[in-house]
């Protein structure tokens, strides 16, 4: 509910699930994902240059994807938290203004994240490219028409975080590998990370707590790919 005081609205109620104490930090992590994304993707074709193994082009693909999701977040995050246009105070007007750019911002932000898991999703098990046609053109789809489009998002991105998460740790188990040990923590953590935020609207913590679990995700990711690169 929008708290009104002598006619306009507070845009503080836009801000969401981020406690008093956490806004602005979770806008710099934010931030720290578009980099650290971004750098596992550039790393990942340094690899590709080096190897010319296919999988780590179509794994960077993914990752810049995934971070240009994280771009969009940040840009909807730092237009709702400056308060937009009306840093005193807002019309009802410039409230749904607001609201209308953040719902579309989001619905942007979920599908570009959804493609690079469903490239990430490819690229690790390897299967058929119709398939991956297949799992985007329901995927997608289903979640800018859905009317609860950002739940239907996290159960989506929760199922493809789960099979990459059983995908990395099987291959952990079977070489005992540091980095694909990091992998594979990483892509579980990530999934704690998600399923935290399915459930933030009911807890401030579940918020930051899913905001560092999806930091600590990236370092590791990123510090795998770093090791591999200077083999």
């Amino acid at each position: 509910m929008l708290k009104k005081v002598r006619g306009v609205y507070s845009p503080v109620a836009l801000t969401h699930f981020s406690p008093v104490w956490f806004r602005g930090y979770d806008l710099v992590l934010e931030v720290s994902f578009v980099i650290i994304t971004f750098l596992v993707a550039f790393f990942a074709v340094q690899s590709y240059r080096r190897t010319l193994h296919k999988q780590l082009l179509f794994f960077s693909v993914g990752f810049l994807f995934v971070s240009a999701a994280y771009i969009v977040e940040v840009l909807i995050n730092t237009f709702i938290l400056l308060g937009a246009t009306c840093p005193v105070g807002c019309t009802l007007e410039m409230v749904e203004e607001l609201l209308s750019t953040q719902y579309y911002g989001l619905l942007l932000y979920g599908a570009l994240m959804l493609l690079g898991l469903t490239i990430l999703l490819q690229t690790a098990l390897r299967y058929d490219s119709r398939l991956f046609v297949l799992i985007v053109a329901l995927t997608v789809p289903a979640f800018l028409l859905s009317k609860n489009p950002f739940t239907l998002f996290n159960i989506f991105a929760s199922v493809m975080l789960a099979m990459l998460s059983w995908h990395f740790m099987k291959n952990y188990w079977g070489c005992r590998n540091r980095n694909a040990l990091l992998v594979g923590v990483a892509f579980v953590l990530l999934l704690f990370g998600n399923v935290h935020f399915l459930f933030s609207i009911k807890s401030y913590l579940l918020y930051v707590l899913a905001h560092i679990l999806t930091f600590v995700a990236y370092l590791l990711i990123l510090a795998n790919l770093y090791f591999v690169t200077r083999r």
